[in-house]
């Protein structure tokens, strides 16, 4: 029977992680102002506007931020931990599960910002002048450099790049990792 829990818990957490990086990806559509008519995008769109456009209804967005996004990010890791907590059997206080589950959602948006920057300094490597501002054709490249921007410009701005090698990603890796051993605590 402990079989089919883990299985059980498996398939919840792999769900609904996939689903709430959907909404992440959606938050920073919406954050750096991409193209919508990208097939991409369009697809996320597809995927994450019955859950999202109802809120919109009723939740503005200010100032380039989606509050309706980050609300149903918090309320799908909350929904996701009170279903593992059921599958176990596992009770928990309110407040702890709601603790908890705002923790997790920070820390799911530091571990998405730290794989954007470590695949944007792949990127730089194979492609040219990726991390000097390029904006290539390629859709995926282009949202991935404009999301690591919100991190890196405002390092970049403090730390310019020493002998031509640009040390904001490492930066901001080192920040991201602490904050996250901070949360896990």
């Amino acid at each position: 029977m402990s079989a089919l829990i883990e299985v059980a818990v498996f398939l919840v957490d792999t769900i609904f992680t996939l689903y709430m990086i959907l909404i992440l990806l959606r938050f920073f559509f919406y954050r750096v102002n991409i193209n919508f008519r990208e097939p991409i995008a369009q697809v996320i769109m597809r995927l994450t506007n019955p859950t999202l456009r109802p809120l919109h209804r009723f939740i503005p967005a200010w100032r380039r931020i989606d509050f309706a996004a980050l609300l149903l990010l918090f309320t799908l890791m909350l929904v996701k931990i009170m279903l593992i907590l059921l599958l176990y059997g596992e009770l928990a206080s309110p407040f702890l599960i709601f603790l908890i589950a705002f923790i997790r959602t920070i820390y799911l948006i530091l571990q998405f910002f730290t794989f954007t920057i470590i695949i944007g300094v792949i990127a730089s490597w194979i492609i040219p002048d990726y991390s000097h501002g390029y904006r290539s054709h390629s859709f995926p490249l282009d949202f991935l450099y404009r999301i690591n921007e919100l991190l890196l410009g405002p390092v970049r701005a403090h730390l310019p790049p020493f002998q031509g090698i640009d040390f904001s990603p490492l930066v901001v890796l080192i920040i991201l990792q602490v904050l996250m051993i901070l949360l896990s605590a």
